[in-house]
């Protein structure tokens, strides 16, 4: 950010980019994983295209039904692709919504009723204090949070706030945050045969649980530096931003997701028949293998195959801490 601020390199963190990526990260995505699967000759990446329909295509594997769209999101065109593999990579919300309309449609009849279950928005809630005069913020700030207030061991007020700048390139006398709180609502994704489309059950009062906690800490920390909430940024009289999610969670709840028992998992072929040493120990003892599924919790990663050919898919939390 040095460089940045003195015009040696391209402004990204000082250039106001944070949501949707960091075009002069060194690490971003499209400079290392995709990257590395494109120089392999055997990725296409298709932007604005969007899935409406996976299901069993004749001669097996799977039919892939694709809205080409322009960027105002209307529909230019409709493709169908074959595969022997559908990986669903959606995110919580993309993947919960077409799993949820194809069982309810017939076209996966056999995916788990648990698909769609167990949504959170991760305890997201931003909160903003009135620095004093004398205690400014400063009017260049970084998009990208740096600091963070860890209370999450408190079972009464369980967080991880981070410290937000607000970079609106001039001096606003706001301390702001966004607290990750371990809020216990959950919602599900449910099929709307009247609209044909995939609703989410989340209402505003869910949000309370976060709420009360973050205000358990900002409370103690107005109160210690004699400050008070701002109450204009979020609406008008508004202290609480709760109408927001950064970290979706939540798809196909673990353990619950699969309506025949997992394959045992796969030895890795160098390690077959082989006997390891044990520790501080003379003589060996066989390899043991197990297989860990951790529990969609919210603000956990989770892990599990989805009923579509037994695909892996990922969905992953922040635990309260990024």
């Amino acid at each position: 950010m040095k460089r940045e601020a003195a015009g040696t390199a391209q402004a990204s963190a000082l250039g106001g980019e944070v949501i949707y990526g960091n075009n002069a990260g060194k690490k971003s995505l499209d400079k290392t994983y995709l990257a590395q699967a494109a120089a392999t000759g055997r990725l296409t990446i298709s932007p604005l295209h969007r899935v409406t329909a996976v299901a069993p295509a004749n001669g097996g594997g799977y039919r892939v039904t694709v809205e080409q769209i322009d960027e105002q999101g209307a529909v230019i065109a409709t493709k169908n692709v074959t595969a022997d593999r559908v990986f669903f990579a959606a995110g919580s919300i993309g993947t919960s919504k077409l799993l949820v309309s194809m069982k309810a449609q017939g076209l996966l009849p056999n995916l788990s009723s648990q698909v769609g279950e167990g949504w959170g928005n991760n305890g997201n809630v931003m909160v903003g204090r009135a620095n004093h005069m004398w205690d400014a913020t400063g009017s260049t700030q970084s998009t990208i949070p740096t600091l963070g207030i860890d209370n999450w061991a408190d079972p009464t007020a369980s967080i991880f706030a981070e410290i937000a700048p607000l970079p609106a390139g001039l001096e606003t006398y706001v301390s702001l945050y966004l607290a990750i709180a371990n809020n216990p609502e959950r919602a599900r994704f449910q099929f709307n045969s009247a609209t044909g489309k995939v609703d989410l059950t989340w209402s505003v009062s869910q949000n309370q649980p976060g709420i009360a906690m973050a205000k358990r800490v900002f409370d103690k920390i107005n109160k210690k530096e004699g400050t008070i909430y701002r109450t204009d940024l979020f609406g008008v009289y508004k202290t609480w931003g709760d109408d927001f999610t950064y970290h979706p969670l939540g798809r196909l709840p673990a353990r619950q997701g699969h309506r025949q028992p997992r394959a045992p998992p796969r030895i890795p072929r160098p390690l077959r028949g082989r006997r390891i040493p044990r520790p501080g120990k003379r003589g060996s003892e066989p390899v043991r293998h197990h297989h860990r599924t951790r529990r969609a919790q919210h603000g956990r990663d989770h892990r599990h195959r989805s009923a579509v050919s037994g695909s892996r898919t990922r969905g992953s939390g922040t635990n309260g801490r990024r």
